[in-house]
């Protein structure tokens, strides 16, 4: 059997990341899945909440949809991206320099030069 990532990188050609806007998935949430999809470098089609914005950034990998609940809308934006191979291209390329961002080594990265930068100013003040 396949590992259920391998089978999403090799079947998937789209993410989709759909919160009804309450008050919870604006603010409070953290739609892992959308990392999934950053990870594997899909383009995604996501409701625009703010903690989906969160993990999407400035990217242009995300499509932003209306609501959650407008199929016709889902529709256009799916085939308005899976129809241009060059948009396709252009939203994959940006999901991958996301995931690359957001990567645990980079993480990792910023919150050592956070910390040697707090400790540099704290020994600059004494």
């Amino acid at each position: 059997t396949l590992f259920p990532y391998t089978t999403l990188f090799r079947s998937a050609s789209l993410g989709f990341v759909a919160l009804e806007p309450n008050y919870y998935n604006r603010l409070l949430t953290c739609p892992v899945k959308a990392l999934d999809y950053l990870g594997h470098g899909l383009p995604t089609l996501a409701t625009d909440l703010p903690s989906v914005r969160d993990i999407f950034g400035k990217s242009a990998a995300a499509v932003w949809l209306p609501t959650a609940d407008d199929p016709d809308a889902f529709v256009r934006a799916a085939l308005a991206l899976l129809d241009d191979p060059a948009a396709y291209a252009r939203a994959a390329r940006a999901a991958h320099a996301r995931a690359v961002e957001l990567s645990w080594e980079n993480r990792a990265r910023r919150l050592v030069e956070f910390v040697a930068s707090t400790a540099s100013g704290r020994a600059a003040r004494n």
